[in-house]
């Protein structure tokens, strides 16, 4: 079952999709111009192998809308914040966002 939340942490704010269950965790990270609901027609299909949350990115569906924080830097170390806060462990954060800076500069995010 699909529900709904809003992560309200550490001065964060996002929006997101959760189908739980006691599997592996899988984050889902939306393109620009779209919100978490893009991956809606997979959602069931990667819950059969996933605990799924699909996140809503800042400036996107009903995640923070504040133009100050629509910068790659922000939005991943939210994510990093809220991945941790729901014991998901990212190995190396801190590459995790240069990853996130190097797909935006190439305009894939």
């Amino acid at each position: 079952m699909i529900s709904k939340h809003i992560y309200k942490k550490q001065g964060i704010e996002l929006n997101y999709y959760e189908i739980t269950n006691s599997l592996q965790p899988l984050v889902l990270i939306h393109a620009q111009g779209v919100d978490a609901t893009s991956f809606k027609n997979v959602w069931g299909r990667l819950s059969e192998k996933y605990h799924v949350y699909s996140i809503d990115c800042y400036g996107h569906g009903e995640s923070l809308h504040n133009a100050e924080q629509y910068n790659v830097e922000d939005i991943g170390n939210a994510i990093i914040r809220f991945d941790c806060g729901h014991g998901i462990h990212i190995e190396k954060p801190k590459e995790f966002t240069e990853c996130l800076i190097q797909l935006r500069a190439m305009n894939f995010i």
